[in-house]
């Protein structure tokens, strides 16, 4: 096995895992986003002193 095999079997990985990984990601967003708008609000305060 090359190298230029593992590279196709890595892209094939992630082309296969991908779809997976996003929703996983949005799931996990929309269940924290109310925390993560808090935080930013916070920082953009510390930051910005507004």
């Amino acid at each position: 096995m090359g190298l230029d095999d593992l590279k196709q079997k890595g892209k094939d990985f992630v082309n296969d895992h991908k779809d997976d990984a996003v929703n996983k990601g949005k799931k996990h967003f929309d269940k924290h986003k109310d925390e993560y708008a808090e935080k930013g609000k916070k920082i953009a305060k510390d930051k910005f002193k507004k």
